[in-house]
């Protein structure tokens, strides 16, 4: 979500009937597991405890909220859509990423003076 940001201010701005479904689980999980593809487990600033995903949306005007099952987020969804004059966000918190077995975190690069 945080990639694009300003698309909530847009979407809120413009009334764009649109409905977002945000998949969060507190990390940059991709970046995670492109790291240990890459041998470079373990980066600092990959975790993001503490996001208010529905907060953060509805701080641009997006109508926000949490879903808790799959039930909840069908109902949502099905709800969001029959909006037609608002941006509705659905935040469906999710498990964090798993890395593979064996994964070794990054070693530290010390820069001298």
């Amino acid at each position: 979500m945080h990639y694009a940001i300003t698309a909530l201010w847009t979407a809120a701005a413009y009334r764009i009937p649109l409905t977002i479904v945000v998949c969060s689980n507190g990390e940059y999980g991709v970046l995670k597991q492109f790291g240990a593809l890459e041998h470079t487990a373990g980066v600092p600033g990959l975790d993001l405890p503490g996001l208010d995903i529905v907060g953060t949306a509805a701080s641009y005007g997006v109508q926000a909220y949490e879903a808790h099952d799959s039930e909840e987020v069908v109902e949502l969804f099905r709800s969001g859509i029959e909006q037609h004059d608002r941006p509705t966000l659905i935040n469906v918190p999710i498990n964090r990423v798993t890395l593979p077995a064996g994964t070794q975190a990054a070693k530290p690069v010390h820069v001298g003076a």
